[in-house]
């Protein structure tokens, strides 16, 4: 008879039912890990950049990038008094790509300019639109729209909205331009606006887009970045020093009346910038000749308030007068309808109503007890001064024929800080 060793028998036995797992257990530890994936799966998604935040901070930094190479290229932007950036429209023979052909005449024309040059510096796939719309090999749509570069004029602009995934959804974004539309909490967001000055600045509109330049990689460019945005907000403002704020327009020292004593307090404070500031007046810029009035009626020197004014808000607070096209923002949200900026004697708005007279009054830091005022705008042609005119049921383009007015004809003064 066969002997049997107990003690081997048996610790093979322990060692078989060691090495085993039941079927109870495995289905346990299957469940404890489906647990443990689908806690650390959305930690893991936030943890990783969205992919929109990612081509939005590349197109702000290939643009910032492609502007700044522009402004100091010498060959097609060469610096010059009468423009101080992409303001400048004119055809220069050594600059390549902005065509110049000999016997030509100069071509006095910034957006094309901008646009020819812009889509040179980019990884071109297809150009729509007059140049207006540019496809990237990277998959990414920028838009050139709304705008107002003009030569000469430093504080003009032109909006460029890139969709940064092409055609996919969603196709969104915060502003108009960006075009707006619903269901952003669960698709996010594809489209951002950017404002690019003739001086070289360039400012976001979107919050989403601000926030995926500033901000780490957790952003997922969802709608619920609300909060964030009106801090990021608060928080541009504060920076700034905004006294008032209409639209995303950040004011910057209380309008001041078209009075001579409010043009003098203006002068004080020029003077303790500079004690040697001198008071500007009807010199130079078309007024040589005497004929600076209609008909040439005015005879004696004025001062130059238009000047004074654009000192004022350039030395002292630290900003600049707004473009006629910020006028008819102002005036938009002052009297609640969309108003486009026109040119003299093709944009007149009648019956309208200051529907939010309050608000905007206290931005500006008008009297509630004012029916109508003047705002001058930075933006000048030959011997006139633009201006806008706000009453109780109208607005007006309008300029100075004296070129920058007297006292008793002299604009408002409200300060934009960029």
């Amino acid at each position: 008879m066969k002997q049997i060793d107990c003690m081997k028998w048996l610790d093979g036995e322990r060692k078989s039912k060691i090495g085993a797992f039941t079927l109870s257990e495995l289905l346990i530890a299957l469940g404890v890990i489906a647990i443990l994936t689908a806690i650390s799966m959305p930690i893991i998604h936030n943890l990783l950049p969205d992919q929109n935040v990612v081509m939005a901070k590349r197109a702000f930094y290939t643009t910032e990038t492609i502007i700044s190479d522009l402004l100091n290229d010498q060959y097609c932007y060469p610096k010059q008094r009468a423009r101080v950036g992409l303001d400048d429209g004119l055809v220069y023979k050594r600059c390549e790509k902005w065509k110049y052909v000999d016997g030509q005449s100069e071509k006095d024309n910034a957006q094309d300019k901008l646009l020819t040059l812009f889509a040179s510096k980019l990884d071109v796939k297809e150009i729509k639109d007059n140049g207006k719309t540019i496809f990237t090999k990277d998959g990414m749509i920028w838009t050139f729209s709304n705008s107002e570069l003009k030569a000469g004029m430093p504080n003009s602009y032109i909006y460029l909205t890139v969709d940064v995934n092409g055609d996919k959804e969603p196709n969104c974004g915060q502003t108009s331009q960006s075009t707006k539309c619903p269901n952003t909490r669960k698709y996010g967001f594809d489209k951002f606006t950017m404002k690019i000055l003739a001086r070289g600045k360039i400012e976001i509109k979107d919050c989403w887009a601000k926030l995926a330049v500033r901000v780490d990689k957790k952003l997922t460019g969802r709608e619920d970045i609300t909060s964030d945005c009106k801090e990021l907000q608060i928080a541009e403002d504060k920076a700034k020093g905004c006294t008032g704020k209409v639209g995303d327009l950040c004011i910057k020292g209380k309008a001041a009346g078209g009075s001579a004593q409010a043009y003098d307090e203006m002068y004080n404070k020029l003077k303790e910038k500079d004690p040697n500031y001198t008071r500007p007046t009807y010199t130079g810029r078309g007024c040589e000749t005497g004929d600076c009035g209609f008909n040439n009626m005015q005879t004696d020197t004025y001062n130059d308030n238009w000047q004074l004014a654009k000192d004022y808000c350039e030395k002292v607070e630290g900003g600049r007068l707004p473009t006629m096209v910020e006028l008819a923002q102002i005036a938009s949200d002052l009297y609640g309808v969309e108003i486009s900026n026109g040119s003299y004697g093709k944009d007149f708005w009648s019956g309208l109503n200051m529907a939010n007279k309050k608000e905007i009054y206290k931005s500006l830091g008008i009297s509630e007890n004012t029916d109508s005022f003047y705002l001058w705008s930075s933006d000048w042609n030959n011997n006139h001064a633009y201006s806008r005119s706000f009453s109780q049921n109208s607005s007006l383009f309008g300029f100075m024929d004296d070129i920058y007015g007297s006292a008793n004809a002299a604009r408002g003064v409200v300060c934009i800080k960029d």
